[in-house]
């Protein structure tokens, strides 16, 4: 990628920009960009820490007309919901295969699931459930409960 950005820009292709690529996973998998009480902070940290910061440490256009952001699959989700959520941070934003997860049975559940409910480590987990995991972090935090400190899509009973 820095190779091809690189080339474009000295061909006046495109004009000379910083790229960040921040790495938002977790022990468990993603963040899903979101604000989580057992995940952290990380819609806060991505629109403004992380902003913040690069505009503090590099020669940048300190303004939301000079910023965009991009993601992929749970950063394209991200970047969706960041863009909505901190308007006036960035003055574009592309998603690309976002993975937006919401309510419909087929998807949390997954072949993995039961493992993560009878899990008493992550160790224990089937590998399917992970993102299971992490979205339940995300969004249904729950720091009582073990051994993941969220409230999972489903029960074994």
């Amino acid at each position: 990628m820095k190779a091809l950005l690189d080339q474009a820009i000295a061909d006046k292709q495109i004009r000379p920009f910083i790229m960040v690529v921040p790495d938002e996973k977790t022990r468990y998998g993603g963040s899903w960009y979101a604000n989580s009480a057992t995940n952290g902070l990380w819609a806060d940290f991505t629109a403004r820490e992380l902003v913040q910061f690069i505009d503090k440490n590099f020669r940048t256009l300190a303004r939301p007309g000079s910023r965009g952001l991009a993601g992929h699959s749970m950063g394209g989700g991200g970047t969706l919901r960041l863009a909505l959520a901190y308007p006036g941070t960035w003055a574009a934003a592309y998603a690309l295969s976002p993975a937006l997860v919401g309510p419909h049975p087929s998807y949390l559940p997954g072949p993995g699931l039961p493992s993560a409910l009878r899990a008493t480590s992550l160790a224990q987990v089937d590998r399917r459930a992970l993102s299971t995991v992490a979205v339940s972090r995300a969004y249904s935090p729950n720091p009582k409960a073990q051994p993941f400190g969220a409230d999972l899509p489903g029960s074994l009973g």
